[in-house]
């Protein structure tokens, strides 16, 4: 799954929020409870993040991400526990004539447990990643 985002913000004030992991929760609390870095060094930072799925049922759920930055415009970022084991997820922020352009990528891999509601976490972490962005944008 694909999709960017143009945004007014300049890139470099954008990537350093997106960067602030810990300020997630604090942008959207309603669908992001908690992040916590558990590990911090030069080439990653890993996080341990409480999520509420909330559609047609609420569902809480931990999982730990190792992210990965790359020349102050990349976040590469790797699900490595939780129901999303092995999802990846890809953020290229570039500087264009309104602002700045986010390109990303998501490969999300679902637990067996959850395969059944696929079409839904998809839809659904498409649009808390969208809403994340913009409220981004509006810290900026």
């Amino acid at each position: 799954m694909e999709f960017e985002i143009t945004l007014a913000a300049n890139k470099d004030k954008l990537f350093a929020i997106a960067t602030d992991f810990e300020t997630y929760k604090k942008l959207l609390p309603d669908q992001i409870l908690d992040v916590k870095i558990t590990q911090k060094n030069d080439s990653e930072i890993v996080t341990e993040e409480t999520l509420l799925f909330a559609s047609v049922i609420k569902k809480e759920i931990t999982q730990q991400s190792r992210h990965h930055i790359i020349n102050n415009n990349i976040v590469n970022s790797n699900i490595i526990s939780g129901p999303l084991n092995g999802s990846k997820i890809h953020a290229q922020f570039d500087t264009n004539n309104d602002g700045t352009k986010v390109s990303i990528s998501i490969d999300l891999k679902i637990a067996l447990k959850y395969k059944i509601l696929s079409p839904l976490i998809k839809k659904y972490y498409k649009i808390i990643l969208r809403a994340l962005f913009y409220k981004m944008n509006n810290m900026a």
